[in-house]
């Protein structure tokens, strides 16, 4: 299969580059209003496709999403039985299972739902709204940072992009991480634009919306994080802002924040039923995640799991896993460690162009034979039996130009400097994933980032090169 991904991605590099060759001078005149028709025509077509792969690609109920989907739909219902241990071991999920809980008994209430798979497809309604919404405020940001008409084209660009597609029908944390990241730069990028006065409402009502959204980011993924410091880092290292300025706006909007989350996270325990006497057993702090890091995939390992598991309370499974991090350091060496980072960790967390989409759709599918699991299902993938080639294909270049794109924005400045915290989140996202587990659906969080971040290293390429004709 990997013969045939490699011929069809460079046919369809060379199909690209053909077809830009022939409408170079035709594609900048194009008029708005016909950009508009054919961006509208776009989402119309996409969602149906969407809709299409949520249908023909449904699976069982498994993994992380399924367990909250599982238990949300059990509470929503009525049927109060304990939750299982995987709540107790992962706390960071009570604010989502909180939220689909709520989700879940709203809709049964309005559509008189009465089975649990009912409630699943609700949940697969609210993923395509979040992925939808993705799509608007991505567009949104693009079209702040780069005009009207470049917001357009990255708009219809990004309907290509595979995996948001495949992780589509799952409302998870990832997704919606995603989309609170893309209000937060919304939100960061009328800050840099207006520029408002600490006294007026307006900047009031901006600092508290967007302690909100970070406060809500913090509880549903709270990786994301790494893009609030990124903005910080970038208004405390740019020239044009005012130190004090600074401090007094994001002093402020840190402690909304923390306001915030605290009474967010007040009724979790009540609404999912929580034993919170439990957590100090069960809980897993963050070394463990460290150790995954340095077993010999770099990512989830059930036997890690049950390593950390076996130790109570949380601070014996604190001190079990640091040990286990300084012999796993130890028995490695330095350029053991260095040769593990290199070439596993950062293979694996950039090196899937479908950021492991094609794992998920192909977990327990209900359809196995349909043309979802023949393209995109790594299932079939693996058992020979697919046209999963063909999706690589089109996957594999659309990602190594976005991840280019980031790379050039490194390279090279741009007079856009509202948008440079972009930068430093990718620095950031890099740098953490080589002391964290890696998987590469934690890149779907980013992609807002990601998508800025690449587009603003392409226009700076291009400045570069229109300079060098001259």
């Amino acid at each position: 299969m990997l013969k045939e991904s490699i011929v069809g991605t460079v046919i369809f590099l060379l199909s690209l580059a053909i077809i830009f060759f022939l409408f170079r001078h035709k594609l900048p005149k194009i008029s708005d209003k016909t950009l508009l028709k054919i961006q509208i025509s776009a989402h119309i077509l996409s969602l149906i496709f969407m809709i299409l792969v949520a249908i023909y690609g449904a699976v069982e109920i498994s993994w992380d999403w399924g367990a909250i989907v599982n238990s949300a739909g059990t509470i929503a219902l009525k049927n109060y039985n304990p939750l299982p241990d995987y709540f107790y071991l992962y706390p960071n999920n009570h604010f989502w299972l909180s939220f689909l809980t709520l989700f879940l008994t709203s809709c049964k209430s309005i559509f008189h739902i009465t089975d649990i798979e009912g409630l699943k497809i609700a949940s697969v309604v609210l993923g395509i709204i979040i992925i939808r919404l993705t799509y608007i405020f991505i567009f949104l940001n693009s079209e702040k940072a780069f005009g009207s008409r470049r917001a357009r084209i990255i708009d219809i660009i990004l309907l290509f992009f595979i995996p948001l597609y495949l992780y589509a029908p799952f409302a998870y944390t990832d997704t919606s991480a995603m989309l609170l990241v893309s209000i937060l730069i919304y939100l960061y990028l009328t800050f840099k634009e207006e520029k408002p006065q600490i006294k007026t409402r307006r900047f009031w009502l901006l600092a508290l919306f967007f302690a909100l959204i970070i406060a809500i980011l913090s509880l549903t993924k709270i990786m994301a994080l790494i893009v609030v410091i990124a903005m910080l880092l970038t208004e405390l290292i740019d020239k044009k802002s005012s130190i004090k300025y600074v401090i007094i706006k994001y002093s402020g909007i840190i402690v909304s924040a923390v306001i915030f989350a605290l009474l967010l996270n007040l009724p979790t325990s009540y609404i999912n039923k929580l034993d919170l006497s439990q957590l100090d057993n069960y809980r897993l702090p963050p070394t463990h995640w460290i150790m995954m890091s340095l077993n010999d995939t770099g990512q989830y390992s059930q036997m890690d799991l049950e390593y950390t598991k076996k130790f109570k309370p949380y601070t014996a499974k604190k001190t079990a896993t640091q040990d286990e991090i300084v012999k796993r350091l130890k028995d490695r060496g330095f350029l053991g460690t260095v040769g593990h980072i290199f070439n596993v960790k950062i293979s694996k967390q950039w090196g899937e162009s479908l950021l492991a989409g094609d794992d998920f759709i192909s977990r327990h599918p209900l359809h196995p034979d349909s043309f979802v699991q023949k393209f995109f299902g790594l299932k079939r993938a693996k058992d020979g039996n697919t046209h999963h080639w063909l999706c690589l294909a089109i996957s594999w270049p659309y990602f190594m130009l976005l991840i280019l794109g980031c790379a050039l924005s490194l390279l090279f400045s741009y007079k856009n400097r509202a948008i440079s915290f972009t930068q430093i989140t990718i620095i950031g996202v890099f740098l953490f994933f080589i002391i964290w587990e890696v998987w590469s659906r934690y890149l779907v969080v980013f992609l807002p980032t990601i998508v800025i971040c690449s587009t603003l290293g392409w226009l700076a390429l291009k400045e570069k090169l229109s300079l060098k004709r001259r």
